[in-house]
């Protein structure tokens, strides 16, 4: 591991390169707490299904047609995956069948969805792509965002809770929203107008992360009026998913900057609320990109990626909250670009995990 100064470059020719290779192959909430534990947000929810275990699932592929980058369940039911040149389908049984959506109107590349519930959500992707939906798909509208932003290829959205969210992308770009996306401000003192910023989680309305494309990570501590930025990996790395499973743990995950000198994605874990991070062992295996990572609770998560030398996926596992982590046998697959997790209660749960090729498994 090296220690990078953060470095400030122009992103226009970078940022569309490391989106190719760490986020196309892979991509990239209401909080209850109890003492120091975060409750699951929209994505994973609390909600009902029939689940059995949060661990040792069995994989099935199910049939929906398109390459997927990103998924989101607002219940055990309702769910979302949006992909490739605008596809965006919907399932309302839990992930078992899914039906196309064709009334998005667009043809860009979606790379994040989010849905609050079984008719309102959010798809955003390349060239200022960015729809919200309050009829489940049916009809899709344009959310009111500053002007004067350029081309935004946007990359990831999360909602703390109904009303407060946040959507990121290019040009250091974070907008957050606190009446529940109607309008978005920009939220993002502090980052560079030349970094892509790809994934941001909140612990409370107060402190969140943003991963960003140099190997930096971004805190906040006042909701995100303002973000500073530490390295913890190499300049090229994106840092493609971050999770936090109390206000103190939390973990991020690396996509490869550039497999033809050797680099290679990490998972970092914090235990001090970010102040400081340590990379954590994963099993041996070839380059993998890592593109999601997931918890049910403070021990179960999932991480999603691929084998980048042979375009396989790869889904890891643990039980004892990252300390190890074990490969889990799939169907063959393609590389996995997004995941979901559903806890339905104390100990039952479901996993959701898209990918390019028509790639959808349901673990259970």
């Amino acid at each position: 591991m090296k220690n990078n100064k953060m470095k400030v470059k122009k992103i226009s020719s970078l940022f569309s390169k490391i989106a190719i290779v760490g986020i196309l192959v892979l991509s990239g909430m209401s909080c209850a707490k109890k003492q120091n534990e975060i409750m699951p947000k929209t994505d994973p929810k609390s909600v009902s299904s029939a689940g059995a275990r949060l661990s040792g699932f069995t994989w099935t592929a199910e049939t929906a047609t398109g390459s997927w980058l990103s998924s989101s369940f607002s219940s055990a039911s309702n769910g979302f995956i949006a992909g490739v040149a605008g596809a965006i389908a919907k399932t309302v049984d839990g992930g078992v069948t899914y039906t196309a959506i064709t009334t998005a109107g667009t043809t860009n590349n979606l790379y994040t969805c989010y849905f609050l519930s079984s008719t309102k959500g959010f798809v955003a992707g390349d060239n200022n792509t960015f729809l919200t939906t309050n009829d489940g798909g049916s009809t899709w509208t344009i959310p009111t965002i500053p002007s004067g932003l350029g081309t935004l290829n946007y990359r990831g959205i999360y909602f703390f809770n109904s009303t407060i969210g946040f959507v990121t992308g290019g040009n250091g770009v974070i907008l957050k929203t606190t009446d529940g996306g109607l309008t978005w401000a920009l939220s993002n003192s502090g980052i560079p107008s030349t970094e892509p910023i790809y994934s941001v989680f909140f612990t409370d309305a107060n402190n969140g992360h943003a991963g960003g494309g140099y190997g930096n990570i971004y805190k906040t501590t006042d909701g995100g009026a303002t973000w500073t930025g530490k390295n913890i990996y190499y300049s090229r790395a994106v840092l493609s998913s971050i999770f936090f499973t109390s206000a103190l743990r939390g973990y991020v995950t690396t996509s490869i900057g550039s497999p033809a000198v050797g680099d290679t994605s990490m998972i970092f874990n914090t235990t001090d609320g970010g102040a400081t991070w340590t990379p954590l062992m994963l099993p041996l295996m070839p380059i993998v990109a890592l593109s999601s990572i997931k918890f049910f609770d403070a021990s179960n998560g999932y991480m999603v990626g691929g084998n980048v030398a042979n375009n396989t996926g790869i889904v890891l596992s643990t039980t004892n909250g990252g300390v190890t982590w074990v490969s889990e046998s799939i169907p063959s697959s393609h590389r996995f670009t997004g995941l979901s997790l559903v806890t339905v209660s104390p100990g039952n749960g479901f996993a959701c995990a898209v990918g390019l090729n028509n790639l959808v498994l349901k673990g259970q």
